[in-house]
């Protein structure tokens, strides 16, 4: 009665990601016919994974430790509670699951809004907060796909919700439906008041179908509504540079640099300035970037490529050799072998392309 399958038990535990969940399992475990080595195993990694050793890390690991007990136990209350639940009590329930889903505990969030949606109180907004703790990078990939499950109980308890048609969308566009997402995004706009995340979402679609001279208004529109998020000045960037509007696209990365430091962000200023045929300031740009971080090889690898085009071929080798030490594929080799080709050293050439080949080769 009280096996438990390791197996099944850390597939939930990855999926859902909840701290109550790992303690449960360990106390079933406990309870089974379980090697002892399974069971210390088991307790080594719940620690590895959930309670970094010292300082920061440790009291982060407490103080989510402590959310995933008082979603335990408010799980329980409303399941206690069921209809005779008070509007108050479910928004409570709500505000709480929101503030566990944004310090990354969706496992512990789901049963919390399962037991407010099992009642009479359950809102539109608890069935579109309860299919975020489905979603991921991926999209609705989980069998049935519950996160447009419950999109969809909450659009028809709130047609007018525009943040559920909003979250449509977002799935469609993840999916590659844009047609699909289209007829979403322009539904949450029909909605009294639109939510504010609508034009920054009618913007990606619009890119996604390459109209991105009609994205553009819409883009801007966002970064009036979020002047602060770095996401959104990317993707400006990015609808300025389809326009060859290379230095407004400019500006809007160096935006989104200032307030999200992401290295990226600084390739793309880089493909900016490459396509400007501006070597020398993108090779400057990317030495920054070197400065803060010695030991990116694709940063090495982008800088040797443009000191190529600026006519540098000994700082380019310096540079693709650089980029070898810190990760000797074989694309690396060809391009070092293409640079010692153009050098005239037709030897070394021959023996990059060798090395190439025999990385191509292996099986490792």
């Amino acid at each position: 009665m009280y096996r438990v399958s390791i197996v099944q038990g850390f597939r939930r535990l990855f999926q859902k990601r909840s701290l109550s969940l790992a303690y449960g399992l360990v106390c079933c475990l406990s309870l089974a016919v379980v090697p002892a080595c399974a069971l210390s195993l088991l307790l080594t990694l719940c620690l590895l994974m959930f309670c970094p050793a010292q300082g920061k890390g440790q009291d982060q690991a407490v103080q989510l430790n402590k959310l995933a007990v008082h979603a335990r136990q408010s799980t329980v209350k409303a399941k206690v509670l069921g209809n005779k639940m008070t509007p108050q009590q479910a928004n409570d329930f709500f505000d709480e699951a929101d503030e566990l889903i944004d310090k990354g505990l969706e496992g512990e969030a789901r049963e919390l809004l399962l037991a407010v949606c099992a009642t009479k109180l359950v809102t539109a907004r608890h069935y579109r907060l309860l299919s975020r703790t489905y979603k991921t990078e991926m999209g609705d990939t989980e069998k049935g796909r519950p996160a447009s499950f419950y999109l969809d109980k909450a659009v028809a308890l709130d047609p007018n919700y525009s943040e559920a048609w909003v979250e449509k969308a977002k799935l469609s566009l993840i999916d590659g439906d844009i047609d699909k997402g289209m007829k979403f995004i322009d539904r949450a706009l029909a909605c009294k008041p639109p939510d504010t995340d609508c034009a920054h979402v009618k913007a990606n679609l619009l890119a996604t179908k390459k109209q991105y001279k009609e994205a553009l208004p819409w883009i801007e529109q966002a970064v009036k509504l979020y002047p602060d998020a770095a996401s959104v000045y990317r993707d400006k960037g990015t609808i300025l540079e389809n326009l060859s509007r290379y230095d407004e696209a400019i500006a809007a990365y160096k935006k989104a640099y200032q307030i999200k430091r992401q290295d990226w962000t600084i390739f793309q200023i880089v493909r900016c300035l490459e396509t400007q045929k501006k070597y020398a300031q993108g090779i400057e740009v990317l030495s920054l970037l070197i400065k803060d971080n010695p030991s990116d090889g694709e940063a090495f690898r982008t800088r040797a490529r443009l000191k190529v085009k600026n006519k540098d071929l000994q700082g380019a080798l310096r540079d693709i050799s650089q980029t070898i030490e810190l990760e000797p594929t074989s694309t690396s080799y060809l391009e070092r072998a293409k640079i010692y080709k153009q050098m005239g050293d037709q030897a070394h050439a021959d023996a990059d392309l060798k090395k190439a080949k025999n990385i191509s080769d292996s099986p490792f």
